[in-house]
């Protein structure tokens, strides 16, 4: 939650996002492998995060520029 909301206020950077997308990972993983429909919430919280015009923005500089092809 942490992380949501260093996101959130704009005070994050590509090391805040990675974390981030790990721990989504870690709970789809979680939730799936335990047959929990939990999981679809976290795989909604990667795609909407993965959507936001500020987080493409970071990647893509991060990326040099890869992360639009």
């Amino acid at each position: 939650m942490d992380y949501e909301l260093l996101i959130d206020s704009g005070k994050f950077d590509i090391e805040i996002i990675d974390k981030l997308m790990q721990l989504y990972s870690q709970a789809v993983e979680y939730y799936s492998g335990m047959n929990d429909e939990k999981y679809m919430y976290f795989t909604e919280r990667i795609q909407n995060t993965l959507l936001k015009p500020e987080i493409l923005k970071i990647m893509k500089d991060h990326n040099g520029g890869d992360a639009a092809k």
